[in-house]
């Protein structure tokens, strides 16, 4: 068998496949001389051939390898070689992502949890004492392990996109975002120049992943792409009362989680350790339990093996190739338009513009061969370009896209069966100046559509494509919308009602001006 890598076959002997995602594969492999496992990140080929990903991944290699603290995975080696394969050998950690622990195990004890984001955290205080701001945080990206006498160890395992601060926006140069939607810092989605990514984006995201450890949701439920981003940049957090009505969360635990989830930096604690120092203040009055690192871990070993994993004798090259269709979802209309200062009426935080996202889908066999995993893609957004502008440069954008990301059709369409999916909702927010409650929303076909119990402005709702009349009450007064709400759309529809004069108001409460004179 002809091995395209063989620079890394001859050192090292293939244990068994990891994981398989967009970029690449991850291979637990065994130096032969050496007799010391390690983990080799193998790029695939037609990635390694666009200049920007190698030059991303050689980053990553070259960051990565000057980086030395015990919470972070080391890296040893990096090549590219001459035919175009690139890998990684980095150390391996015998353990179990936080994915995997929420998984097979749910939601640890809040002792647990505290003590592996704290040291999640110093590790992001060596990052951000470097100048490195990590901005692809989740919990596929952290591992934990048992140490001594039932204690846990934590580390970062990817740094794939970690960059220099001041070295770049969240947006690429490009015009591109990168990075996993589901963790992302709303900074990352602004289309303001000037606006510098730094260390509190990772305590934002870090954030994210706390809430999901302590209550197994994420805060912004479970949604997709334009959901997501929708919550980062204006939804509030789903509060602790309902994500843990056992509370079993401690109330102070609560406060430093939402503390790291507020939608403006300056906001967020100051630095990590401000935050590693908040979170040491909840854990001094926790009791830790010593064997539940052990059953926990003990658990996931009992999980699924992963498709792919286990076939060692394939060629490396070749597996590293042949991973399922990647997500490429078009979020030009969502960035494009979406301001994050409103010009509306509403609450701070509320977007005005129409906010249109095509629905994404993903490959089943890729979903299988990465259970829970939320890829990192990249959301073109020509946020340059003007309507007519975004006409022309269609075609360039689609051809640069193909290059980092692969579409394959005919796979998704023999994944779905040869069916045609049912459209994806859309979702309207109901605003109003300067408040209202939501009277009545009636669908084109005289359907009316049930509503929370709470129906003051601003609202919120996932609705199936079509046309709904809205209706707005203020102390008598109504108003009349009319929305039209497209597949996969976000859009915002709002009313202004006049302040009554005083006159107005009296005679509404049974005064009469004189009698007040």
């Amino acid at each position: 068998m002809k091995h395209q890598l063989q620079a890394v076959e001859d050192k090292y002997e293939v244990l068994e496949k990891i994981s398989e995602g967009g970029m690449g594969a991850v291979y637990k492999v065994r130096h032969r001389l050496l007799d010391r496992i390690r983990v080799i990140k193998i790029m695939k080929p037609q990635l390694v051939a666009d200049a920007e990903m190698r030059t991303r991944f050689t980053h990553e290699a070259r960051l990565a390898g000057n980086l030395r603290h015990p919470g972070i995975a080391q890296v040893y080696d990096f090549a590219i070689e001459a035919d175009g394969q690139a890998f990684l050998v980095m150390e391996y950690v015998n353990g179990f992502t936080l994915q995997q622990v929420l998984t097979r195990w749910g939601p640890p004890s809040p002792a647990f949890n505290i003590e592996v984001i704290r040291q999640v955290l110093d590790a992001l205080a060596y990052l951000h004492d470097k100048g490195v701001i990590h901005r692809d945080l989740s919990p596929d990206n952290v591992m934990v392990q048992q140490a001594d006498k039932g204690q846990v160890t934590a580390k970062l395992i990817d740094l794939g996109i970690a960059k220099l601060v001041g070295a770049e926006t969240g947006l690429t140069a490009e015009g591109s975002f990168i990075g996993k939607v589901r963790y992302a810092s709303p900074e990352l989605f602004k289309n303001k120049e000037g606006i510098i990514i730094d260390a509190k984006s990772d305590l934002y995201s870090i954030g994210i992943v706390l809430y999901e450890m302590l209550t197994g949701k994420h805060p912004f439920g479970n949604t997709d792409v334009s959901g997501y981003i929708a919550g980062h940049l204006f939804n509030p957090p789903e509060p602790f009362r309902t994500s843990d009505p056992d509370r079993k969360i401690p109330t102070d635990l609560r406060a430093v989680t939402m503390h790291a989830l507020a939608k403006d930096p300056d906001r967020r604690p100051s630095d990590a350790a401000t935050f590693s120092k908040n979170l040491k203040v909840v854990e001094d009055h926790l009791e830790w339990d010593d064997k539940e690192t052990e059953r926990i871990l003990l658990r996931c070993q009992h999980l699924p093996k992963k498709a792919g994993a286990g076939d060692t004798k394939e060629d490396l090259g070749a597996q590293a190739g042949k991973s399922a269709a990647a997500e490429a979802t078009d979020l030009r209309a969502i960035l494009d338009r979406a301001s994050l200062e409103s010009h509306s009426s509403g609450p701070p935080g509320i977007l005005e513009p129409t906010l249109a996202v095509p629905s994404g889908k993903i490959a089943g066999s890729q979903l299988e061969a990465h259970p829970g995993e939320d890829r990192t893609i990249v959301l073109p957004t020509g946020l340059r370009a003007t309507p007519k502008e975004q006409k022309k440069s269609r075609m360039p954008l689609l051809a640069a896209l193909a290059s980092a990301v692969i579409i394959v059709a005919l796979g998704l369409w023999w994944t779905l069966g040869r069916t045609i999916p049912a459209p994806d909702p859309g979702t309207v927010i109901l605003d109003a100046h300067p408040w209202a409650s939501v009277e009545s929303i009636i669908a084109a076909d005289g359907a009316k559509v049930p509503l929370p119990t709470d129906r003051a402005t601003p609202m919120r709702l996932d609705l199936e494509p079509g046309r709904y009349a809205v209706t707005l009450e203020r102390n008598g007064a109504t108003r009349a919308l009319d929305v039209d709400i497209g597949s996969g759309t976000i859009i915002k529809r709002s009313a202004t009602f006049e302040e009554p004069t005083a006159e107005a108001l009296l005679a509404s409460l049974g005064v009469e001006r004189n009698a007040v004179q």
